[in-house]
């Protein structure tokens, strides 16, 4: 089942402007994880930073006004360097003056420390991609991998590139209902994945930091229902809303099978809460793109546009 979610197949991260990468707060948290972290350069006055929106720990404080004489040992340091201020128009400003000196790998981060303070660190590292994108997380430090794929499809060859991993492999066609010709997800299938996520710790390299890859094909659909609920999992006490959320800033394409949101909201006791805010989020979707309730009927996923419009 790929078609509409093959088009709506959208790549994680940010996008380059003028040599500087943009990054979102939980982008920044991974990259915060993995080694070597990136230098953080908070370009605000001192007086902001010991503040009460604080700074980001491991954090060097160097004012706007102040830059142009670090610029040399900033390109001395060989690290990528993340700029960051209260919103992100003086870090843009500093990211962008380091990048014409030629310093490589600047990046600012989107919001600042507004939006830092304002997302809270998902309980897990979790990452979702498409079977297209696995290659470029193969140096990602990736511990465990979430498989979803149609029962026909080989396995991917980009497996080759990660380092020694726990994989779960699952095989089930992208849809909601029944039909002929057609595996729909099953209950045993969320059971099975929500198991494999329970406990991440690699008992034979406990200085890994967990870190959960979930793909499909498309990175769209099955990867993002399969996440939300493992994040639901993770932290019971978290609004289904937010952790729908940060599955979004991920995934800004995300359309999660309903199928797969229903039985997890069974398992986990959500009464209705992960389903309804999905509804809501398929009906932000649909306002966005007046042709896509008809592309997704025409999958066969009819009832999620009823979903959304309350039907």
């Amino acid at each position: 089942m790929r078609g509409i979610f093959g088009r709506l197949r959208g790549r994680s991260g940010s996008e380059p402007e003028s040599g500087v990468e943009w990054l979102d707060v939980g982008e920044l948290r991974r990259r915060l994880g993995a080694t070597p972290a990136p230098l953080m350069v908070d370009v605000r006055g001192p007086d902001e930073f010991d503040g009460p929106l604080g700074h980001i720990e491991g954090s060097r404080n160097i004012p706007l006004d102040r830059l142009t004489e670090h610029l040399p040992e900033l390109a001395a340091a060989g690290r990528p360097a993340v700029f960051v201020c209260l919103t992100d128009k003086r870090s843009l400003r500093a990211a962008a003056q380091c990048a014409a000196a030629g310093i490589a790998d600047v990046a600012v981060l989107r919001g600042g420390m507004q939006a830092w303070n304002r997302e809270p660190p998902m309980p897990l590292r979790l990452t979702i991609c498409g079977v297209g994108d696995l290659a470029d997380h193969g140096a990602a430090g990736v511990t465990h991998i979430l498989s979803i794929l149609d029962p026909e499809t080989p396995q991917p060859a980009a497996y080759a590139g990660f380092a020694p991993h726990q994989r779960l492999d699952l095989r089930f066609h992208d849809v909601v209902d029944p039909a002929p010709g057609w595996l729909a997800p099953a209950a045993e299938d969320v059971a099975r994945f929500l198991a494999f996520a329970r406990d991440l710790a690699l008992p034979e390299l406990p200085e890994r930091e967990p870190h959960l890859l979930v793909h499909c094909y498309a990175g769209v659909s099955r990867s993002t229902a399969a996440a939300l609920l493992i994040l639901a999992q993770a932290a019971p006490e978290r609004p289904a809303a937010e952790l729908l959320a940060a599955v979004v800033r991920q995934r800004p394409r995300a359309w999660p099978n309903l199928l797969l949101l229903e039985l997890g909201d069974g398992l986990l006791g959500r009464r209705g809460e992960i389903v309804a805010a999905v509804a809501a989020h398929y009906r932000t979707r649909l306002d966005e793109d007046p042709y896509l309730a008809r592309e997704i009927q025409a999958t066969g996923r009819g009832r999620e546009v009823a979903v959304a419009r309350g039907l």
